[in-house]
Formats: structure tokens, C-alpha cells, sequence
């Protein structure tokens, strides 16, 4: 699927994740048909991601893709569980029906820890022609000088207490009612 664009926003002992839809709206090239399944969520405190990379092939040698997501949110669509299809007999897990959001914050965070989050969109692959489902890549490099490049679906975040004097946002009166109608309508802050 097309790569989401991941946002973070760090706070006092949490940090909260915000990605847009764009993965969503991807057409398979092979298959001519929208097959997203969902979204992974890794983090690590290693900017190549070595933390989450537990999951390795059924002979109990080498890392197999990304590894293990903090997070996973897939559609509610019947398709989960594993994948009929494997790599070198390692099966894709393809959620369990949990829906689609595209916030998340994680609050098992130390502060002043440097933290690298990647979100991946996923598909479910095809049976019919035996493909593995497909994920993006997490391609972080460094510069000859030892800096990080970090590709649209990756953050760095470093969470902390709030400088003192800060007030967080708020909304109000955003709404303009007119017309007949019934409702509830509720804002949130998100960032």
C-alpha cells in the first residue's frame, strides 16, 4: 500500500502517534484491487529498528521483516489471524479485526529516552495467486556525518514534562448550528 505519513507529538510520559488515510486509498498494480489490511506501529530506541526484530523463520535463524508491531489495527473485515501463505515457513499476521484508527499513544515511555516510531500500512496479500501480504519499508539512513534521514513514516521523539508556563489547546464554538436536526457533536484537541 501507499506509505502513510506519520506525526508525533511528545509529552510527559507519552507519546502520541497521528497518521493520515493515504495507504487506504492504494490499488494493488497486480491485482487492480484495493487490498489494504491495516497498520503496524514499531518503536525502538535503535534508529535501524534492531529492538523489534525478535520474529525469525521457522529454522530459528535471521530477523523476518520488521518484526514484532507495538501496535497493530487492522480492518473489520473478516480477514485475520495468519496468513495461508508463508516465508520460509513464517506466516504474516493479519490482525484480528480490531478497526482502523489513526491515532495511538504509547504511555509505557521514559522520559529523556530517544525514541524511534514507524508506522507501516499493510495488505492481506492473495490466496489465488499466492502472494504474501505486502508491507512498507522502514528505511531510515545516516549522513557521512552521522546524522539520521528518516523516511515519511518515521518519527524521532524525545518525551518530557512541559516547559513551565505551557497551556495546552483548547476548542470552543466551533460549530455553527443551523436548520432542524438532532446530534451529539464532540471536539477533540488532538495536537
Amino acid at each position: 500500500p501507499p506509505m502513510p505519513t506519520l506525526l508525533a507529538e511528545a509529552g510527559d510520559g507519552y507519546v502520541r502517534l497521528m497518521w493520515d488515510d493515504v495507504a487506504e486509498q492504494g490499488i494493488d498494480p497486480v491485482t487492480s484491487k484495493n487490498d489494504f489490511e491495516g497498520y503496524r506501529i514499531y518503536r525502538s530506541t535503535d534508529p535501524f529498528f534492531l529492538d523489534p526484530k525478535v520474529i525469525s523463520n521457522a529454522r530459528g535463524t535471521g530477523p523476518i521483516g520488521h518484526g514484532r508491531p507495538i501496535a497493530q489495527f487492522d480492518l473489520k473485515n473478516a480477514i485475520k489471524g495468519f496468513s495461508k501463505q508463508t516465508v520460509e515457513g513464517v506466516a504474516y499476521f493479519l490482525g484480528d479485526d480490531s478497526g482502523i484508527t489513526h491515532t495511538w499513544v504509547d504511555s509505557t515511555v521514559a522520559n529523556g529516552q530517544l525514541y524511534y516510531y514507524a508506522i507501516t500500512a499493510y495488505d492481506h496479500g492473495s490466496d489465488s495467486l499466492e502472494f504474501y501480504p505486502s508491507e512498507n519499508a522502514i528505511t531510515i539512513s545516516r549522513t557521512p556525518r552521522g546524522g539520521t534521514i528518516l523516511p515519511q513514516n518515521t518519527v524521532e521523539v524525545r518525551p518530557n514534562i512541559k516547559v513551565l508556563g505551557y497551556t495546552p489547546a483548547t476548542a470552543s464554538s466551533l460549530v455553527r448550528r443551523s436548520g432542524i436536526g438532532t446530534g451529539t457533536i464532540e471536539m477533540k484537541v488532538v495536537n
